[in-house]
Protein backbone atom coordinates (compact mmCIF):
# COMPACT_ATOMS: atom_id res chain seq x y z
CA UNK A 1 0.00 0.00 0.00
CA UNK A 2 2.75 2.46 0.57
CA UNK A 3 4.40 1.93 -2.38
CA UNK A 4 1.54 2.43 -4.39
CA UNK A 5 0.54 5.57 -2.30
CA UNK A 6 4.44 6.39 -3.21
CA UNK A 7 4.27 5.46 -7.57
CA UNK A 8 0.97 7.77 -7.28
CA UNK A 9 2.64 10.59 -5.70
CA UNK A 10 5.81 10.22 -8.13
CA UNK A 11 2.81 10.30 -10.78
CA UNK A 12 1.18 13.60 -9.27
CA UNK A 13 4.70 15.15 -9.55
CA UNK A 14 5.51 14.40 -12.72
CA UNK A 15 2.76 16.01 -14.07
CA UNK A 16 3.10 19.12 -12.00
CA UNK A 17 6.64 19.61 -13.05
CA UNK A 18 5.54 18.89 -16.53
CA UNK A 19 2.13 21.18 -16.05
CA UNK A 20 4.35 24.32 -14.73
CA UNK A 21 7.85 23.78 -16.34
CA UNK A 22 9.04 27.39 -18.30
CA UNK A 23 8.54 25.27 -21.65
CA UNK A 24 4.83 24.46 -21.46
CA UNK A 25 4.03 28.07 -19.66
CA UNK A 26 5.19 29.50 -22.28
CA UNK A 27 2.98 27.09 -24.73
CA UNK A 28 -0.01 28.10 -22.59
CA UNK A 29 0.56 31.52 -23.16
CA UNK A 30 0.85 31.13 -26.65
CA UNK A 31 -1.99 29.43 -27.27
CA UNK A 32 -4.28 32.32 -25.64
CA UNK A 33 -3.01 35.08 -27.38
CA UNK A 34 -3.43 32.57 -30.46
CA UNK A 35 -7.31 31.80 -29.79
CA UNK A 36 -7.88 35.41 -28.36
CA UNK A 37 -6.17 38.06 -31.62
CA UNK A 38 -8.19 39.06 -34.27
CA UNK A 39 -8.09 36.75 -36.83
CA UNK A 40 -5.87 39.10 -39.35
CA UNK A 41 -5.68 35.63 -41.80
CA UNK A 42 -8.64 34.37 -43.03
CA UNK A 43 -9.57 38.06 -44.81
CA UNK A 44 -6.67 37.37 -47.80
CA UNK A 45 -6.39 34.54 -49.64
CA UNK A 46 -4.20 34.02 -52.72
CA UNK A 47 -4.45 31.60 -56.14
CA UNK A 48 -2.66 31.30 -59.51
CA UNK A 49 -4.93 33.59 -61.92
CA UNK A 50 -2.58 32.87 -65.09
CA UNK A 51 0.84 31.14 -65.95
CA UNK A 52 2.40 32.20 -68.72
CA UNK A 53 5.57 31.27 -70.38
CA UNK A 54 8.76 34.15 -69.52
CA UNK A 55 9.91 34.55 -73.41
CA UNK A 56 13.72 35.61 -73.54
CA UNK A 57 14.82 38.85 -74.10
CA UNK A 58 11.15 39.94 -72.40
CA UNK A 59 11.39 42.08 -69.01
CA UNK A 60 7.40 42.52 -68.04
CA UNK A 61 6.44 44.80 -65.62
CA UNK A 62 2.27 45.96 -64.24
CA UNK A 63 1.49 49.35 -63.82
CA UNK A 64 -1.56 51.23 -63.82
CA UNK A 65 -0.74 53.82 -66.15
CA UNK A 66 -4.25 56.06 -66.12
CA UNK A 67 -4.97 56.27 -62.44
CA UNK A 68 -8.07 53.74 -63.10
CA UNK A 69 -7.48 50.73 -60.71
CA UNK A 70 -6.43 48.26 -63.23
CA UNK A 71 -2.55 47.42 -64.35
CA UNK A 72 -1.38 47.64 -67.66
CA UNK A 73 1.13 45.15 -68.72
CA UNK A 74 4.04 46.34 -70.33
CA UNK A 75 6.43 44.08 -72.47
CA UNK A 76 10.06 45.57 -72.90
CA UNK A 77 11.72 43.78 -75.61
CA UNK A 78 15.22 43.73 -77.13
CA UNK A 79 16.62 41.73 -80.13
CA UNK A 80 19.45 39.79 -78.86
CA UNK A 81 20.05 43.04 -76.90
CA UNK A 82 21.96 44.26 -80.36
CA UNK A 83 19.59 46.30 -82.36
CA UNK A 84 15.53 46.60 -80.89
CA UNK A 85 13.95 48.02 -78.51
CA UNK A 86 10.64 48.51 -77.99
CA UNK A 87 7.39 48.58 -75.47
CA UNK A 88 4.16 46.88 -75.67
CA UNK A 89 1.19 47.81 -73.65
CA UNK A 90 -1.39 45.02 -72.97
CA UNK A 91 -5.04 45.83 -71.81
CA UNK A 92 -6.46 42.90 -68.46
CA UNK A 93 -7.67 40.82 -71.89
CA UNK A 94 -4.02 41.03 -73.28
CA UNK A 95 -5.04 42.91 -76.24
CA UNK A 96 -2.37 45.38 -77.42
CA UNK A 97 -3.18 49.26 -76.57
CA UNK A 98 0.01 50.76 -77.65
CA UNK A 99 3.81 49.96 -79.15
CA UNK A 100 6.92 52.23 -79.12
CA UNK A 101 9.76 51.87 -80.80
CA UNK A 102 13.19 53.27 -79.46
CA UNK A 103 16.25 53.87 -81.45
CA UNK A 104 19.68 51.62 -80.24
CA UNK A 105 19.36 48.75 -77.33
CA UNK A 106 18.89 48.54 -73.95
CA UNK A 107 21.81 50.01 -71.58
CA UNK A 108 23.79 47.43 -69.60
CA UNK A 109 21.70 47.51 -66.60
CA UNK A 110 18.68 48.85 -67.58
CA UNK A 111 16.13 50.06 -65.57
CA UNK A 112 12.65 51.04 -66.24
CA UNK A 113 10.80 53.94 -64.40
CA UNK A 114 6.95 55.01 -64.21
CA UNK A 115 5.77 59.18 -62.98
CA UNK A 116 3.11 61.61 -63.74
CA UNK A 117 5.56 64.90 -64.02
CA UNK A 118 2.47 67.41 -64.70
CA UNK A 119 0.22 65.48 -62.92
CA UNK A 120 -2.10 64.60 -64.76
CA UNK A 121 -3.29 61.71 -63.94
CA UNK A 122 -1.57 59.39 -66.43
CA UNK A 123 2.23 58.18 -66.15
CA UNK A 124 4.72 58.36 -68.00
CA UNK A 125 7.58 55.86 -69.00
CA UNK A 126 11.13 56.55 -68.33
CA UNK A 127 13.53 54.49 -69.86
CA UNK A 128 17.52 54.45 -71.90
CA UNK A 129 18.66 53.04 -74.77
CA UNK A 130 22.34 53.46 -76.25
CA UNK A 131 23.30 53.57 -79.85
CA UNK A 132 26.90 53.36 -81.19
CA UNK A 133 28.27 56.26 -78.56
CA UNK A 134 25.79 57.71 -77.64
CA UNK A 135 23.21 57.51 -74.82
CA UNK A 136 19.10 58.54 -75.15
CA UNK A 137 16.10 58.47 -73.00
CA UNK A 138 12.95 58.28 -74.00
CA UNK A 139 9.55 59.38 -72.10
CA UNK A 140 6.17 58.34 -73.78
CA UNK A 141 3.08 58.90 -72.36
CA UNK A 142 1.26 55.59 -73.52
CA UNK A 143 -2.42 56.10 -72.25
CA UNK A 144 -3.04 59.72 -72.98
CA UNK A 145 -3.12 60.55 -76.90
CA UNK A 146 -2.25 64.25 -75.91
CA UNK A 147 0.36 63.04 -73.56
CA UNK A 148 4.02 63.27 -73.64
CA UNK A 149 6.29 62.03 -76.09
CA UNK A 150 10.17 62.20 -76.41
CA UNK A 151 11.58 59.90 -78.11
CA UNK A 152 15.57 59.11 -78.45
CA UNK A 153 16.16 62.55 -76.72
CA UNK A 154 19.99 62.47 -76.49
CA UNK A 155 21.77 62.45 -73.09
CA UNK A 156 25.66 62.35 -73.67
CA UNK A 157 28.60 60.52 -75.05
CA UNK A 158 29.55 57.14 -73.94
CA UNK A 159 33.12 55.47 -73.43
CA UNK A 160 33.16 52.53 -75.24
CA UNK A 161 34.35 48.61 -74.94
CA UNK A 162 35.57 46.31 -77.75
CA UNK A 163 32.89 45.50 -80.68
CA UNK A 164 30.93 48.76 -79.62
CA UNK A 165 29.94 47.25 -76.78
CA UNK A 166 29.78 49.29 -73.30
CA UNK A 167 28.47 48.92 -69.75
CA UNK A 168 26.78 52.03 -69.03
CA UNK A 169 24.04 51.42 -65.49
CA UNK A 170 20.81 53.27 -64.70
CA UNK A 171 21.59 53.76 -60.78
CA UNK A 172 18.47 55.25 -60.17
CA UNK A 173 16.11 58.54 -60.69
CA UNK A 174 12.79 59.96 -59.62
CA UNK A 175 10.64 62.72 -60.42
CA UNK A 176 11.61 66.27 -58.76
CA UNK A 177 10.33 69.70 -59.21
CA UNK A 178 13.97 71.28 -58.85
CA UNK A 179 13.45 74.61 -60.85
CA UNK A 180 10.03 75.31 -58.82
CA UNK A 181 7.74 75.69 -61.90
CA UNK A 182 5.01 73.10 -61.00
CA UNK A 183 6.03 70.46 -63.35
CA UNK A 184 8.57 67.59 -62.95
CA UNK A 185 12.14 67.25 -63.55
CA UNK A 186 13.18 63.36 -64.03
CA UNK A 187 17.02 63.38 -62.09
CA UNK A 188 18.75 59.71 -63.05
CA UNK A 189 22.45 58.66 -62.05
CA UNK A 190 24.25 57.21 -64.72
CA UNK A 191 26.92 54.82 -64.09
CA UNK A 192 30.14 53.46 -66.56
CA UNK A 193 31.79 51.04 -65.50
CA UNK A 194 34.88 50.01 -67.97
CA UNK A 195 33.84 52.06 -70.04
CA UNK A 196 34.66 54.99 -67.88
CA UNK A 197 32.03 57.51 -69.17
CA UNK A 198 29.25 58.95 -67.93
CA UNK A 199 29.61 59.04 -63.65
CA UNK A 200 27.24 61.91 -63.70
CA UNK A 201 23.87 63.03 -62.02
CA UNK A 202 21.84 64.58 -65.08
CA UNK A 203 18.02 66.49 -64.95
CA UNK A 204 15.76 66.26 -67.85
CA UNK A 205 13.33 69.25 -68.11
CA UNK A 206 10.69 67.51 -69.67
CA UNK A 207 8.88 71.11 -70.41
CA UNK A 208 12.28 72.56 -71.88
CA UNK A 209 13.07 69.29 -73.50
CA UNK A 210 17.00 70.05 -72.19
CA UNK A 211 19.67 68.10 -69.98
CA UNK A 212 21.76 69.51 -67.24
CA UNK A 213 24.70 67.40 -65.81
CA UNK A 214 27.08 67.58 -63.18
CA UNK A 215 30.68 68.31 -63.27
CA UNK A 216 33.21 65.84 -65.12
CA UNK A 217 34.38 63.42 -62.48
CA UNK A 218 36.47 60.30 -62.68
CA UNK A 219 34.18 58.57 -59.53
CA UNK A 220 30.58 58.80 -59.40
CA UNK A 221 27.23 57.29 -57.99
CA UNK A 222 27.90 53.82 -58.39
CA UNK A 223 24.97 51.99 -56.77
CA UNK A 224 22.63 54.06 -55.05
CA UNK A 225 21.29 57.78 -55.18
CA UNK A 226 18.98 59.35 -52.80
CA UNK A 227 17.01 62.72 -52.70
CA UNK A 228 16.55 65.11 -49.89
CA UNK A 229 16.16 69.11 -49.28
CA UNK A 230 19.42 69.58 -46.76
CA UNK A 231 19.88 73.46 -47.36
CA UNK A 232 16.12 74.02 -47.22
CA UNK A 233 15.79 75.73 -50.26
CA UNK A 234 12.63 73.72 -51.70
CA UNK A 235 14.85 71.56 -54.06
CA UNK A 236 16.18 68.01 -53.23
CA UNK A 237 20.07 67.44 -53.06
CA UNK A 238 21.70 64.54 -54.40
CA UNK A 239 23.81 61.99 -52.47
CA UNK A 240 24.83 58.04 -52.78
CA UNK A 241 27.36 55.05 -52.43
CA UNK A 242 30.82 56.32 -54.46
CA UNK A 243 33.56 53.46 -54.75
CA UNK A 244 36.91 53.52 -55.57
CA UNK A 245 37.20 51.24 -58.51
CA UNK A 246 40.21 52.44 -59.66
CA UNK A 247 39.81 51.69 -63.17
CA UNK A 248 39.36 55.33 -64.93
CA UNK A 249 43.27 56.93 -65.52
CA UNK A 250 42.57 59.64 -67.32
CA UNK A 251 43.29 63.22 -65.88
CA UNK A 252 40.02 63.64 -65.14
CA UNK A 253 38.92 65.48 -61.54
CA UNK A 254 38.13 63.60 -58.94
CA UNK A 255 39.64 60.23 -59.45
CA UNK A 256 38.52 57.20 -58.57
CA UNK A 257 41.47 55.23 -56.78
CA UNK A 258 40.01 57.09 -54.11
CA UNK A 259 36.34 57.19 -52.88
CA UNK A 260 34.56 61.30 -52.18
CA UNK A 261 31.87 62.38 -50.36
CA UNK A 262 29.85 64.28 -52.81
CA UNK A 263 26.28 66.18 -52.97
CA UNK A 264 24.82 67.43 -55.89
CA UNK A 265 22.84 70.34 -56.27
CA UNK A 266 20.26 69.62 -58.58
CA UNK A 267 18.74 73.19 -59.13
CA UNK A 268 22.75 74.17 -60.89
CA UNK A 269 23.48 70.60 -61.19
CA UNK A 270 26.67 71.82 -59.20
CA UNK A 271 28.81 70.27 -55.81
CA UNK A 272 26.90 71.48 -52.84
CA UNK A 273 30.10 71.48 -51.65
CA UNK A 274 33.85 70.86 -52.46
CA UNK A 275 33.84 66.75 -52.42
CA UNK A 276 35.66 65.80 -49.61
CA UNK A 277 38.36 62.84 -50.48
CA UNK A 278 38.78 59.57 -48.88
CA UNK A 279 42.35 58.14 -49.44
CA UNK A 280 41.61 54.48 -48.52
CA UNK A 281 42.33 53.23 -52.02
CA UNK A 282 40.97 50.67 -54.14
CA UNK A 283 38.31 48.51 -52.90
CA UNK A 284 37.22 51.89 -50.47
CA UNK A 285 33.70 53.67 -50.40
CA UNK A 286 31.56 56.25 -48.70
CA UNK A 287 27.96 56.03 -48.53
CA UNK A 288 25.81 58.57 -47.85
CA UNK A 289 22.60 59.35 -46.37
CA UNK A 290 20.33 62.35 -46.27
CA UNK A 291 18.50 62.45 -43.12
CA UNK A 292 16.41 64.64 -40.69
CA UNK A 293 16.76 63.83 -36.85
CA UNK A 294 15.02 66.38 -34.21
CA UNK A 295 14.08 68.91 -37.22
CA UNK A 296 17.66 69.38 -38.39
CA UNK A 297 19.31 67.88 -41.18
CA UNK A 298 22.48 66.39 -41.54
CA UNK A 299 24.39 64.35 -44.07
CA UNK A 300 26.09 60.97 -42.44
CA UNK A 301 28.27 59.29 -44.43
CA UNK A 302 29.92 55.76 -43.55
CA UNK A 303 33.26 54.93 -45.11
CA UNK A 304 34.62 51.66 -45.66
CA UNK A 305 38.43 51.58 -46.44
CA UNK A 306 40.60 49.16 -47.10
CA UNK A 307 42.16 48.89 -42.90
CA UNK A 308 38.79 50.13 -41.09
CA UNK A 309 34.97 51.25 -41.21
CA UNK A 310 34.08 54.65 -39.94
CA UNK A 311 31.26 56.88 -39.38
CA UNK A 312 31.41 60.37 -40.14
Amino acid sequence: MKQMFENIKNVIHNYYYLLFHPIMLALFIFLIVLIVMPDYFTKYTAEVIECENHKKGIKEYYHDMNDDGVSEKLSFISKNNKTFAAVLCYDINDLIIDQCNFRGKWLFRSKVFFDDYDNNGFDEIYCFTSKHDSIFIHVVELMNKNGVNKYNKFVCKLGLLEDDDSDISIIDGKISDINSDGYGEFVFALYAGFSKKPRNIFAYYINKDSIAVSPLSASGFSREINFMDINNDGIEEVTGYIGAHDNYHDNVPYSDSSSWLMVINSKTMDFLFPPIKYDGGFGSAVKAFLCQIGGRKYIAAKYKGNKEDCVG
